[in-house]
């Protein structure tokens, strides 16, 4: 009778390190919706609900560090294409630009200038609360150039600057 106490106790406590291995195994497989049966001795079944919870927890934080490491992979890629769009249009522009002053036309160059100079005002702008009076006055001068070849005829700009009346190089036709 004892002997079969003993084999009946020994038959438990085996029976709950053998399923205690396996899913120790599982989780090894990364396989974390493993779980541990229920068991009629209670200090057992807390051991088995201790892992059940455990491994419930490494699911949670290892799919939390997936979900931010692919928004943060997310957030880098939309700040790369945020950065290259500006500097390939500028790269166009200037390629565009350098083209009409070797073919010799200096209106479209001028006009390519200037538009350069606007995009990049606004592109650039927003980073810096501060802009000089001078730097406003340039992308006037682009803004009124763009507009003259686009609506050619008579338009003039006038400014104060500094203590003396100047007036905007591209005032005039530019032909």
């Amino acid at each position: 009778m004892l002997l079969a106490v003993g084999y009946i106790v020994s038959f438990k406590s085996t029976s709950f390190i053998k399923d205690l291995v396996i899913c120790m195994n599982e989780v090894k497989k990364k396989n974390y919706d493993v779980k541990m049966p229920h068991y009629s001795n209670s200090a057992v079944d807390a051991l088995g609900m201790y892992f059940n919870d455990m491994t419930a927890a490494m699911k949670t934080l290892i799919n939390d560090t997936y979900k931010a490491k692919i928004m943060r992979q997310e957030m880098e890629l939309e700040f790369i294409q945020q950065q290259m769009n500006p500097h390939f249009l500028f790269n166009v522009l200037s390629t565009v630009q350098i083209k009409a002053k070797m073919c010799g036309d200096e209106t479209v160059y001028q006009m390519l200038a200037s538009l350069s100079g606007l995009l990049r005002a606004s592109l650039y702008s927003g980073k810096s609360m501060m802009t000089s009076l001078s730097e406003e006055v340039q992308y006037a001068e682009f803004y009124l150039y763009l507009q003259k070849a686009e609506v050619p005829g008579p338009a003039r700009l006038s400014y104060l600057y500094g203590t003396r009346l100047r007036k905007s190089p591209y005032s005039q036709a530019h032909h």
